[in-house]
């Protein structure tokens, strides 16, 4: 049995689905919930019989609440098939670039970019090799990376690392 409070015996009646339990909304007297039909509701209050009440007309839906927060999202799905083979593709040995080397005593600054492109794009791989009196060498670039956005014109300026 539910218990639900009712306001000397003012009250409405919101029927729940697909359920015989209903809920009733007030704040004075205390009932319990005995059987629920289409119609009627029977209650009985703490140390009394029965009553036997008729369900009146569903009043206006209530306003739209607000929307509540966003669930955990779910497990991750499964991993799809595997797609086509890829057309074969060129190693960087085999890709044409435009090549530049700029000799300065011991140290060589080597530069590559797409066949065509001008010294003053940044579109240059710079690499500077440096040959030490005790044989070593060691091969740095131009502002510490690899890319092929420096410009040719400015090699003597750029940081290696």
């Amino acid at each position: 049995m539910s218990t639900v409070i009712l306001k000397e015996l003012e009250f409405q009646i919101l029927q729940t689905p697909g359920s015989k339990e209903v809920l009733i909304l007030s704040n004075e007297v205390v009932v319990d919930v005995v059987e629920t039909t289409a119609s009627e509701v029977i209650l009985t209050k703490e140390e009394s019989t029965p009553e036997l009440l008729t369900v009146g007309e569903q009043g206006p839906k209530g306003a739209k609440g607000d929307v509540g927060d966003i669930g955990p999202i779910g497990p991750q799905g499964p991993i799809g098939p595997v797609g086509p083979q890829g057309p074969v593709g060129t190693w960087e040995e085999e890709m044409p670039y435009a090549k530049k080397v700029d000799f300065q005593g011991d140290v060589i600054i080597t530069g590559k970019a797409p066949v065509g492109s001008s010294p003053t794009e940044g579109v240059w791989q710079i690499s500077k090799t440096e040959f030490a009196t005790d044989d070593d060498v060691s091969i740095t670039w131009a502002e510490g990376n690899a890319l092929f956005n420096k410009i040719w014109d400015n090699r003597n300026i750029y940081n290696y690392q």
